[in-house]
């Protein structure tokens, strides 16, 4: 018995011997493998040059007439949305108004208008003992023909006829506000499926312009009011004192945005929800939790929404009264440079921008308003107003260029590949690519946005071999391809990096110097032979 134990263990330690040696074999094998280390012999460099990308830069307007029949777009505003033919390529804006008519941006707003669906307009609210609902197929009509354009477009509902404004408080919204949150299920239930083309949804709806503002429901209301239409929201009533306990402060746009946020949750769409103010960004956060800390006089201490709480993270601001003052002609409403402070933690991953209105602190010998915007992330302007500013910006220098140059350059994001690495061995079986990025402007991309990363190696104007990578979404950070090359033949290879959405459609491009493909969508980075 003994010596069969005996036997045991010496087949065992010998078992165990050859195993450590083999392992030892096959260290020593892979040390021997040489491993190169090379970066790409491209110069990688920012262009300098004026870009057009999805989900930034300037946005053209366009006016949607919605009523219960259909849709209609007038001919001067559909070729907009149809055709492409960007201006200020040479960093000039224009000094003729035609030319902003006749130019069509691949960045939309699309302003829906609804007034047909408010008594207070004329229109109609209830049909045969039934609530009016807004024509989604149609909505989605409009939706598909800016995926065709291969555009993409900011979107805002509202009850102001033609969205004219006159500045003055007035009431042109239904006036069963309940109405109101029945249109915001239309307008989730159209855009679910649309998520490819939508930039944001300014949350709109009520007020001149549709900006929120200078309508009875833009005013503080009774609590008891309040929960009347807070039937299902789960909304707090007293989380955080109000100034007066006895109203809830900007409760309808409270309730609006909530209703927003609820029905994007269960259409299961992972939109931005822009408001006008930050102030109903403080006013709502304060009614869903009790750890906003809001004192009703003061700015709140910088509340970071959590990246999985989706519900506070798609909440970001459009700025339609930018640069006009101090306090962006009613944008900001407690103090600047809190706010601004504020709106960054939001803005850094939702589109932000507007109407330049102003040229507060934008000017020959002040530009601090310039250097602001790499604070607030600044992703899109409107290019028709105004005018007289922007040409203001073409006569003066920024950082080595006109104002307007510098401006549009950076307006949102502007990603530029700094470095790659290439690792392989002598024989090419296998390749890593080490990709380092730079971001130039203002903004980042849009966190909605999931853009696929694709390696394209070209051989006599062919690509002979394509790795996609769907769990390697782009994001501006370091990122390493591994590519197996092992039956890649012989030969010297081109190779390109493509970002774009998963279908291969709105792909972004890089703003290196001398390395965009225009035919291929994607970047060069570099070359290698096997």
């Amino acid at each position: 018995m003994l010596k069969k134990i005996f036997t045991f263990l010496m087949c065992s330690s010998m078992l165990l011997a050859c195993s450590a040696s083999l392992q030892k074999k096959k260290e020593s094998e892979r040390r021997d493998v040489a491993i190169r280390k090379v970066h790409s012999n491209c110069e990688f460099q920012d262009s300098g040059e004026v870009i057009f990308n999805p989900d930034m830069g300037f946005y053209s307007v366009v006016k949607a007439i919605v009523t219960k029949d259909g849709i209609t777009i007038g001919d001067g505003y559909k070729s907009r949305l149809e055709k492409h033919n960007p201006i200020c390529t040479d960093g000039v804006y224009p000094e003729k108004n035609d030319l902003l008519y006749t130019a069509k941006f691949d960045q939309l707003l699309i302003e829906f208008d609804i007034s047909a669906f408010s008594t207070r307009n004329g229109g109609i609210e209830i049909l045969d003992g039934e609530r009016v609902h807004l024509p989604v197929d149609e909505i989605k009509d409009v939706l598909n023909q800016i995926r065709v354009a291969g555009k993409t477009a900011l979107i805002r509902f509202g009850y102001d006829p033609d969205f004219e404004g006159d500045g003055e408080s007035r009431d042109v919204e239904p006036e069963d506000f309940s109405l109101i949150l029945t249109h915001i299920e239309d307008i989730c239930a159209a855009v679910k499926d649309y998520e490819q083309v939508i930039t944001g949804i300014q949350c709109g709806m009520v007020g001149p312009w549709g900006e929120m503002n200078f309508t009875t429901y833009s005013k503080n209301i009774t609590k008891a009011e309040f929960e009347k239409y807070n039937y299902d929201f789960e909304l707090e009533l007293d989380s955080t004192p109000d100034k007066n306990d006895g109203y809830i402060e900007n409760g309808y746009l409270v309730l609006i945005m909530r209703k927003f946020t609820k029905e994007l949750e269960a259409n299961n769409c992972d939109l931005p929800l822009l408001v006008r103010q930050p102030r109903f960004i403080y006013d709502y956060i304060k009614r869903r939790t009790s750890d906003f800390n809001f004192d009703g006089e003061t700015v709140p201490e910088l509340f970071t929404p959590a990246a999985s709480n989706k519900e506070f993270y798609r909440l970001g601001l459009y700025n339609d009264g930018y640069l006009g003052s101090d306090m962006d002609t009613g944008t900001f409403t407690i103090n600047r440079e809190q706010e601004t402070e504020f709106i960054k933690a939001f803005t850094d991953h939702t589109p932000y921008g507007g109407e330049l209105i102003g040229n507060y602190n934008l000017k020959e010998g002040n530009c601090a308003s310039m250097k602001e915007m790499f604070t607030n992330h600044l992703s899109v302007l409107n290019i028709g107003y105004k005018e007289s500013v922007f040409r203001g910006l073409n006569k003066f220098n920024y950082n080595d260029e006109s104002a307007f140059s510098y401006l549009i350059k950076h307006m949102g994001y502007r990603y530029i590949v700094k470095d790659v690495v290439f690792e392989y061995p002598e024989n090419l079986s296998e390749l890593d690519i080490n990709l380092t990025f730079e971001n130039n402007g203002f903004a980042n991309l849009p966190y909605h946005r999931k853009k696929m990363m694709s390696i394209l190696f070209e051989k006599d104007g062919k690509i002979v071999y394509e790795k996609k990578d769907p769990n390697l979404l782009f994001d501006g950070k370091e990122k390493t391809f591994i590519l197996n090359t092992a039956k890649l033949p012989e030969g010297s290879y081109t190779i390109y990096l493509k970002i774009s959405d998963f279908d291969g459609n709105y792909p972004i491009q890089l703003a290196n110097k001398n390395l965009w493909n225009a035919e291929l969508k994607a970047t060069k980075i570099g070359e290698i032979t096997k």
